[in-house]
């Protein structure tokens, strides 16, 4: 997979007008927790403050644009 994102990211570095993301399955527990260990440590325990910590959590990667076209691949069929 790694060598597949690198040819792909060499052969568009060019380009400036479409962005390209990738998502692989994983679980979303790891991220769940860690907004929880945050929202405890920081004495927001409200859902405000939980949802907020999940957010910086969740988004703790570069900025990327909202998602125009989404394929999934495989059988699965369902609204995102």
């Amino acid at each position: 997979v790694l060598s597949s994102i690198d040819a792909a990211e060499a052969e568009t570095a060019g380009g400036g007008t479409l962005c390209l993301r990738i998502a692989l399955d994983y679980s979303a527990r790891d991220m769940i927790v860690a907004a929880g260990r945050e929202a405890a440590g920081s004495g927001e325990w409200t859902r405000a403050g939980f949802a907020e910590s999940l957010g910086r959590v969740m988004h703790a990667g570069e900025p990327a644009p909202d998602v125009d076209l989404l394929i999934r691949t495989g059988d699965e069929q369902r609204l995102s």
